[in-house]
């Protein structure tokens, strides 16, 4: 997708130069003490209860700048109201996609090297075990959003949890089973019914030979696997920067008492649980523009950073579409693929037509 001077004159507005070029004293006196006028638009920004100006930090009008002319271009590329919108949208989200660099052992249960451990859930040697009957009946895994991994299931159970569609109307029993077979791990986004599913399952310490599945969370930055510390970390870290907090501030008790406080609401939130519950996205829920202004206000990105964030995700993604060793991708997974690569590199293309990319200013 081309991005015209026209369009992109609608994403740029002018910054008074002359600003821009006094000391750094004058400039910061020029800095505003008020929130982000741009941040309360986020879908997840709520009133904490209590006059929080005190314990803000000065708004660099340069990142405010920047942050509305990103909220601007990604709500209009991925304007929720239309169908070009929409398909951009889908192949924006990411939450279908497994971590790129995933810890095969923690969490299919083997690696590269031992591909037959993922028969087996026992601590080993890295020897080969032979599996069980148990193990052999129930091979396959389902991969679902929001990070839900459900392992041991019978072909049935998998038919049943994935319905007919999924395999394809006139597809045969015998057809699909070798389907399920090749691609071992069923990525899903996950519909209602299957998340009550998911919800009725015992918990994971339950014994497998009792036919359990085992279920599993697993922590991702965009597309990479971290702990849950440090996805914790980041969350804390968006908070800061959506409420303009200062770095001195998000030190103490109160600030933690702030960030207790905005969980509690937002997990209380009915529309978000409903979105979550129907597989919807927050962009689908909310808007374009207050899902984007939630992203691009919570991370701060200078230009060279947002343009090398989304970089790193069309390769990641280019890094995934690439089938596991002996495996091979449907259709319909490749074509996601494929429309994911699409739509982030022309945002990365049309960024750096936007901003001159390649003279900019590292800290702009």
């Amino acid at each position: 997708m081309q991005i015209s001077s026209n369009l992109q004159n609608n994403f740029t507005t002018p910054i008074n130069t002359e600003f821009l070029k006094n000391t750094p004293e004058n400039s910061q006196n020029n800095l505003t003490k008020e929130i982000t006028p741009i941040n309360k638009d986020a879908y997840n920004y709520v009133d904490l209860g209590e006059n929080i100006s005190a314990y803000t930090t000065a708004v660099d009008p340069v990142q405010e700048q920047t942050n509305k002319e990103l909220i601007s271009y990604l709500s209009t590329i991925m304007n929720d109201k239309t169908d070009e919108g929409k398909k951009n949208l889908k192949a924006y989200d990411l939450t279908l996609y497994h971590p790129v660099d995933a810890d095969k052992k923690t969490i299919w249960g083997y690696d590269d090297a031992h591909p037959e451990e993922f028969y087996s859930d026992r601590q080993t040697d890295l020897t080969y075990w032979e599996p069980t009957e148990y193990e052999k009946t129930h091979p396959y895994t389902v991969f679902g959003d929001g990070m839900k991994i459900i392992k041991r299931m019978t072909f049935q159970e998998l038919y049943d949890f994935l319905g007919q569609d999924y395999f394809g109307k006139n597809t045969s029993r015998k057809e699909s089973i070798a389907i399920a077979d090749r691609m071992s791990v069923f990525p899903v986004t996950l519909t209602e019914r299957q998340r009550q599913y998911i919800q009725e399952l015992p918990g994971p310490t339950e014994s497998f030979s009792q036919g359990v599945s085992d279920i599993q969370t697993v922590y991702t930055n965009n597309l990479r696997q971290t702990t849950k510390e440090r996805f914790d970390a980041i969350q804390v870290e968006k908070f800061k920067n959506l409420y303009s907090f200062s770095d001195a501030f998000a030190k103490t008790d109160k600030f933690q008492e702030l960030y207790a406080n905005y969980v509690n609401q937002n997990n209380n939130n009915k529309q978000i649980e409903d979105a979550r519950t129907h597989g919807k996205s927050m962009a689908e829920t909310f808007g374009s523009k207050s899902f984007f202004t939630s992203q691009v206000s919570s991370q701060n990105l200078s230009k060279s950073e947002i343009i090398e964030h989304y970089s790193k995700i069309s390769q990641d993604i280019q890094i995934l579409r690439i089938p596991p060793k002996d495996t091979t991708y449907g259709e319909t997974y490749i074509k996601k693929i494929d429309d994911s690569i699409k739509i982030y590199d022309t945002i990365i293309n049309d960024l750096k037509k936007m901003w001159n990319y390649g003279d900019l200013d590292v800290k702009s």
